[in-house]
């Protein structure tokens, strides 16, 4: 059985999603523009693949 499947989680490093509660509050704590979080996950995930 596949439990990664069943639980809904996603390991396609070329899709990169923030949610607006995790966007508002990498805004409120870093003052940056919610594109660059988007930006830090991909980098993250492509580093993972390596």
């Amino acid at each position: 059985m596949n439990y990664t499947w069943d639980a809904g989680l996603s390991f396609d490093l070329n899709t990169v999603e923030a949610s607006e509660e995790e966007s508002a509050n990498f805004v409120k704590m870093t003052g940056q523009d919610p594109k660059l979080l988007l930006e830090i996950k991909r980098k993250s995930f492509q580093s993972l693949g390596k």
